[in-house]
Formats: structure tokens, C-alpha cells, sequence
């Protein structure tokens, strides 16, 4: 697929990877359907990119709203085209030890409500979003067509990562499992699963966590989202890459 011929939906795209994803597609030539819950985020793509509604448009809204979701989908392919990609690469992190012993000997459990929000945001909404788009692209027999789902290293388990680790692990699943579904149609479906990256995620993680996952890597540093979007963009253009999940870590040890 070349870059300047797809129309891509990509999700979580008011900073990190999904940012430097948007605006690396749109100077390759491509159209671009963002959404995000950070509207601010989405103002200042917007104000970046500078290229027009005909390329660009974007919706604010909870990727946990099956209804939102629908109309997202929808509104794209009517106001930039048939989209031939999906790029599912929002995602949040809210670690805690599914128990835990803290001050005075009281026990820490991990709220219900924490694990959903991870669970729902990080592996229902790719779900909804990828089954909202293939509708469409069997529909219009749109092919060929492309998902990519944006997971993490931490799918093998992580301590205090209960709830990321598993939507992260389902999340390779459901790449795998849609692979064998859609190939037949001509839709390609992969995954990338970075290590630490330096986006603003991360830096939502304590210093000595920081600190600890960065000496897992052989390079000894994070990575940085320009050099995800290099596997983003070798996984696009190349055809013969399909149903995997494949590692961006640095060289991960653990």
C-alpha cells in the first residue's frame, strides 16, 4: 500500500505516536480521519497540519462510546473517502497490583472501575472501531485494506500491570484472529508492540519505573515515536507482513 494513497483512520492522535503518525501521513500525501478525547490536543494537529478539511478532519469524543464510534466512522469515509486504514493506537495506562500491602498493614485491591476503564479503552474500543470499519470496507468491497493495531511489550505481564498487560495480550489476539477472518477479502491486519517510548504516557510513570524499564533495553534509553512510525510505515508499504505483532523495544531483556 503507498503511503500517499491511503486514507487512514487513527485513533488517540492528539500527541504521541498517533500525533507523529497523522502528521507523517499527511506530508506523505495521504488523508487523515483523527479522533481523540484530548480536544485541545486534536486543535493544536489541526492548527500543525494546516492542510484542509478535503484531508483532514478530526471528532473529539470517549472511544469508550459504541454510538460515537459509529458516527466517527461514518462521517470519515463520507467527508475524506473510503478509508483503506485503520490505525488503532489510542490507549491508557493505570497501573496497580491487582492486591497489594501498603502503610499499617491494610491491603490495597485493585478497583473494578480501573480495570474496566484499561480493559475498555485499550481492547473493546479497537474492537469496535475495527468491526465498525470492516462493515464498511466489505460493504463498499474496499480491498486492499489495512489494520493496525497498536499494542506493547508489556502483553507478556508486567508486576502492577495487570489490566494493561491483558488488554495489551488481547489485543494480539484479536490481531491474529482477524488475520485469519479478513484475509480472504483483502484486508491485512497487523500489530506493533513497542517497548518504552517517550511520549507523554510515559511520563506519567514514576522515576524509578522509568528508570528500571529503560535499563531493560540492550540500547539503555526509550524509544522515540518517530522511530515507531518507521515499523508503522514498513508495515504499510509492505504487503507480505501479516497477522503478527511485531516488537519495537530496543532490544528488550526481560
Amino acid at each position: 500500500m503507498e503511503l500517499h494513497n491511503t486514507i487512514a483512520i487513527v485513533t488517540g492522535a492528539a500527541s504521541g505516536i498517533g500525533y507523529l503518525t497523522v502528521c507523517n501521513l499527511i506530508k506523505a500525501g495521504a488523508k487523515v480521519a483523527a479522533c481523540d478525547i484530548n480536544e485541545s490536543g486534536l486543535q493544536t494537529l489541526d492548527a500543525a497540519l494546516d492542510c484542509g478539511p478535503e484531508r483532514f478532519f478530526y471528532q473529539q469524543f470517549d472511544l469508550t462510546n459504541e454510538a460515537s464510534i459509529k458516527k466517527f466512522v461514518t462521517d470519515a469515509f463520507q467527508k475524506i473517502g473510503p478509508c483503506n486504514l485503520l490505525i488503532n493506537n489510542a490507549g491508557i495506562l493505570r497501573d496497580g497490583h491487582l492486591v497489594k500491602m501498603e502503610e499499617q498493614a491494610q491491603y490495597y485491591a485493585l478497583p473494578t472501575a480501573q480495570w474496566r476503564a484499561v480493559i475498555e479503552t485499550n481492547l473493546t474500543a479497537p474492537m469496535l472501531m475495527a468491526r465498525q470499519t470492516i462493515l464498511e470496507w466489505l460493504t463498499l468491497k474496499i480491498a486492499p485494506a489495512l489494520i493496525i493495531n497498536v499494542s506493547s511489550i508489556a502483553a507478556k505481564g508486567n508486576s502492577g500491570q495487570s489490566a494493561y498487560a491483558a488488554s495489551k495480550a488481547g489485543l494480539n489476539a484479536l490481531t491474529q484472529c482477524w488475520a485469519k477472518e479478513f484475509s480472504s477479502h483483502g484486508i491485512r491486519v497487523v500489530g506493533v508492540a513497542p517497548g518504552l517510548v517517550d511520549t507523554p504516557m510515559a511520563s506519567s510513570l514514576n522515576a524509578s519505573d522509568f528508570l528500571e524499564i529503560t535499563k531493560a533495553s540492550h540500547l539503555g534509553r526509550p524509544g522515540k515515536p518517530e522511530e515507531v512510525w518507521q515499523l508503522i510505515k514498513t508495515l504499510i508499504e509492505c504487503e507480505f507482513m501479516a497477522s503478527q505483532t511485531y516488537p519495537i523495544d530496543g532490544g528488550n531483556k526481560l
